[in-house]
């Protein structure tokens, strides 16, 4: 098994909220709730051909740009 980090673009500030084109981004509470809703979601995460990590095919970002990695597929 392979392990790479995804990488923010240049700029990107630690903690910074990643955004999902399309998506209303509200946080949801920790504990199980938040655990059930990933597990639901969580096979959508895959690095496309290009090396943007992306969600059902809309690519992670930050506000200065995407979210990159250098293995492509399934994020799991």
């Amino acid at each position: 098994m392979k392990v790479d980090p995804l990488t923010p673009s240049a700029g990107a500030a630690l903690g910074e909220l990643i955004t999902f084109a399309g998506y209303d981004m509200k946080p949801v509470e920790a504990g199980n709730k938040a655990s059930k809703v990933f597990s639901k979601i969580c096979d959508e995460f895959y690095v496309n051909s290009e090396g943007f990590a992306s969600f059902s095919g809309i690519p992670f970002m930050t506000s200065v740009g995407p979210i990159k990695c250098s293995l492509n597929g399934k994020i799991s």
